[in-house]
């Protein structure tokens, strides 16, 4: 038989469930596949021709022998006929029995197929592991539920915010709300705030620390105040369990207590009273003594002291209370065994002289002191006793109180006042102590040093009638602190003579004064002492009124000024604040200038305005003469900028001081206009007139030399000559600085151009003059930077040709990283930059590269040439 016959052929081999066919009559398996294998640990040559019964339990092959033989005679089956999955136990090779899900399927040969017969598919997959685990799930639910229906505390999970998660069925009873009312919501709506926040407090260190907190507290619930002693215990998840157990009977318990204590100690003169009389009076008054014995009884067992009776002579202990026992760790059948001598081993001898002294006195008060626990551990006690009749004898009947928890408060208190006296002594604030009615009853040496005052010197001064206080509208304040408010006394000038006249040492008496007044509540929350701390705040007052008057006055200076001003954050080139003038000049409001950045309102490109923040920083005063600054409708104005760095509002910022020079630039204009047409008439009437004269008397010359030789007498015809060349060249050069400005108007390449043509035929074949314009460079430069950058460039030119001796001048022009960069070089004999002092062609130099917003580095060795370099901005 193969899978193909039953068509099942790949489905047989890839499915990951066993699959299983048997022949329907003998229930012998005809297919076996891999996954079977896995399940029952049968090899498929193992596994075929083998009865499917060897797979069935013991327990199930007479039930699985009637169905196959059901199925086997009328081919229906009541498992074969429907979709039901079968949950069964199986049996592995080994014998070992495992679970199954099982479903079965009537299946024939395809038509096509030689097989005959009817077979049964069956489909199994192994859920041992799957029915472990639900069954391990199913009995910790169970126990889960069981522990939950026994515990009667209150256990909550919530976030860290305090938000109810989750709530176990527990305790319903002592939730403060129903679940439904909860879940969901938060601590701080459901609590009063004052409750909320301390369950939050306690969640929140839970959280950070990683530990179990602890805290108690009491909630109204249904009418009555029920105590809690709760944990918070952080989870993985940011959640913390909160576990809260019932114990109001406790804390009532602990409260009759201690009033039981309270009432005992008058209880037990009272009653040792009645005894000593019971005693004096034992034959006659038999029945009473019976009664005493039974109240003593009483007191005795129900005392919060330890109370015991031991024989006088071998000081062994004949019977303690239940108090006593707890307190030293006996038990009853030790005491009998105890004596007096192993409470107090350190000094027999005291013990010895104390009973003496009880014996013989009928009673004694011993004091205070240390006792041995059976443990070794040592506790205060207050001890007393009285001599008694005890079964026929006089024994003496001890009264041990435990102190310690006591001794250790005084000890804190004491440490804790200590503390409070140095503080007070040493703190550099004024402090002054008052009773509740106000007089003063301490003060420390800064409150002396402040007002000059001493206390014995404020003898029957009181606080609350200071006439000072009621006049400068404190007393209030000053009430609420005595009324146990902590408060804050806003500053006063205080002149202690106007309260204590000729008290004060001081001759200038006035000081500015703030307050603190704290209140200091005894154990009943009662105030009994005011804590007064004062601190001078003089100089602070002085130096603000300092400051607003400078502030006044700044403020004057600025809104009257007649040049604009603003201020500049130096990180941000925010604009911090601006005058009215300077608004004015640009048209923004206030609230726009403030919205604004340098960057806004100077058009001269993030990287240059970097800069000049630098330069003024570095120089933090700095004049940079004339810019233009952007208006709000888009236009330029032409203003002079001065710039010096201030302090404002704690850190440093920039103060610019600009002044409108539009009406001077438009007069300068005019003029500049009237000298060009001037110069341009000048250098006209040269070059046709004085030019033309020079040029031809320097061609009679030459034509003289050539017709005639140069004889010996010609030496000054010679230098004529020349002195009329150098005259021309200087002549052309002059003409060209003239002619410069109407050159500049048409284009930036045409003015570059016309410069290196006229150093070229002023070279007269001594140097070569080198150009070298990056392509695009010249139509990219505006013409106002185009003009400044030639006059750069030919100042260089004119300090090469003048002093360098170059064989060769190069003239670079490109842009770089949104820069232009602009060289000058030569292969002249160069020089020592810092042993040279630049002349008047270098200064121009550096203020007209100034003026463009760059910088001018010069290179220079001797013997290696000379490169003047600018570098500057490309606005945008």
């Amino acid at each position: 038989m193969r899978p193909q016959d039953l068509g099942i052929g790949k489905l047989f081999e890839n499915v990951r469930d066993a699959v299983i066919v048997a022949e329907a009559g003998t229930g012998r398996i005809v297919l076996w596949n891999r996954a079977a294998t896995e399940v029952f640990g049968y090899a498929p040559e193992e596994a075929l021709g083998m009865s499917v019964e060897e797979v069935v339990p013991e327990r199930l092959k007479e039930r699985h022998r009637a169905g196959l033989s059901r199925y086997r005679d009328t081919g229906h089956g009541p498992y074969i006929d429907s979709y039901t999955v079968l949950d069964l136990p199986a049996v592995r090779k080994g014998g070992e029995e495992v679970s199954i899900e099982l479903t079965l399927s009537p299946v024939e040969p395809l038509p096509e197929s030689e097989a005959e017969g009817r077979f049964v598919l069956a489909v199994v997959r192994d859920v041992t592991e799957r029915k472990r685990a639900e069954e391990a799930l199913r009995t910790s639910e169970a126990e889960l539920r069981a522990l939950l229906a026994a515990m009667t505390d209150v256990i909550l999970v919530l976030d860290a915010g305090g938000r109810y998660l989750r709530i176990a069925p527990t305790n319903p009873s002592l939730l403060y709300r129903p679940p439904e009312e909860t879940i969901g919501h938060t601590l701080h709506e459901l609590f009063p705030q004052d409750q909320a926040d301390v369950f939050v407090r306690h969640i929140r260190a839970a959280l950070e620390t990683g530990q179990t907190v602890s805290l108690e507290y009491s909630l109204p619930i249904e009418e009555h105040e029920v105590w809690f002693d709760g944990t918070v215990s952080p989870m993985q998840d940011g959640t913390v369990l909160f576990v809260a157990r019932d114990i109001t009977e406790r804390k009532r318990a602990e409260r009759e207590i201690r009033e039981l204590n309270a009432q005992l100690e008058n209880r037990v003169a009272e009653r040792t009273a009645r005894l000593e009389a019971a005693l004096a009076e034992l034959k006659e008054r038999e029945r009473g003594l019976r009664e005493s014995k039974e109240r003593y009884q009483a007191v005795v067992e129900q005392a919060g002291e330890g109370i015991f009776l031991f024989d006088p002579s071998t000081k062994r202990i004949l019977e303690a209370n239940l108090a006593f026992q707890r307190m030293f760790g006996y038990a009853a059948e030790e005491l009998g065994q105890t004596t007096l001598y192993d409470l107090a081993p350190q000094d027999p001898e005291g013990v010895d002289r104390n009973v003496a002294r009880a014996m013989e006195l009928g009673q004694i008060w011993v004091g205070e002191r240390r006792y041995r626990r059976k443990d070794g551990t040592r506790i205060d006690v207050e001890v007393s006793g009285s001599v008694i009749s005890y079964s026929g004898k006089e024994v003496v009947c001890s009264v041990v109180r435990d102190v310690t928890e006591r001794k250790r408060a005084e000890e804190a208190l004491r440490a804790s006042e200590e503390r409070f006296r140095s503080l007070v002594d040493q703190s550099p604030l004024s402090i002054q102590i008052l009773s509740p009615d106000g007089r003063t009853l301490r003060v420390n040496r800064a409150w002396e040093e402040l007002f000059g005052l001493t206390l014995e010197g404020i003898e029957g001064y009181n606080l609350l009638e200071d006439p000072q206080l009621v006049e400068k509208g404190v007393m209030p304040y000053v009430l609420r602190g005595f009324a146990g408010e902590p408060t804050e006394i806003p500053p006063i000038a205080y002149v202690p003579d106007e309260t204590l006249p000729g008290a004060s040492a001081y001759r200038d008496q006035e000081r500015w004064v703030q307050a603190f007044i704290y209140p200091v509540r005894d154990a009943a929350g009662e105030t009994h002492e005011i804590v007064l701390m004062h601190e001078d705040v003089s100089e602070r007052k002085r130096a603000e009124e300092a400051l607003r008057e400078s502030e006044e006055r700044y403020r004057a200076v600025v809104e009257q000024a007649a040049e604009g001003i603003v201020l500049v954050d130096v990180e941000t080139k925010r604009i911090f604040e601006t005058n009215a003038v300077y608004e004015s000049l640009l048209g923004y409001s206030p609230d726009e200038m403030k919205a604004l950045t340098l960057y806004d309102i100077v058009p001269y490109g993030r990287e240059s305005m970097d800069c000049y923040v630098e330069r003024v920083l570095e120089r933090r005063v700095y004049v940079s003469g004339e810019r233009r600054h952007l208006r709000k409708d888009g236009t330029l104005v032409d203003v002079e900028v001065s710039a010096s760095v201030i302090s404002y509002g704690g850190r440093e910022a920039m103060c610019v001081v600009v002044r409108d020079i539009t009406e001077r630039k438009r007069a300068e204009e005019a003029l500049r206009e009237a000298r060009e047409a001037e110069r341009r008439r000048i250098a006209r009437d040269m070059h046709d007139q004085v030019l033309s004269d020079l040029v031809y008397a320097l061609s009679e010359i030459q034509i003289h030399q050539e017709l005639y030789g140069q004889g010996e007498g010609d030496g000054g015809l010679n230098d004529a000559a020349e002195a009329m060349r150098r005259s021309v060249e200087g002549l052309r050069a002059a003409i060209f600085e003239m002619r410069l400005d109407e050159t500049l108007e048409r284009s930036v390449s045409s003015s570059l151009e016309a410069l290196i043509e006229v150093n070229r035929r002023m070279a007269r074949g001594r140097y070569g003059v080198q150009f070298v314009l990056e392509e695009g460079a010249a139509e990219t430069i505006p013409l106002e930077t185009g003009k400044g950058l030639v006059r750069v460039l030919q100042e260089a030119l004119n300090n090469a040709r003048r002093h360098s001796g170059a064989s060769n001048i190069r003239v670079a022009l490109r842009l770089e990283d949104g820069q232009v960069l602009a060289e000058v070089s030569d292969d002249g004999r160069g020089f020592d930059p810092r042993s040279s002092v630049g002349g008047v062609g270098m200064s121009s130099m550096r203020g007209r590269a100034e003026a463009l917003g760059g910088q001018l580095e010069v290179e220079s060795e001797p013997g290696k040439g000379t490169t003047v370099r600018f570098r500057g901005p490309l606005p945008s």
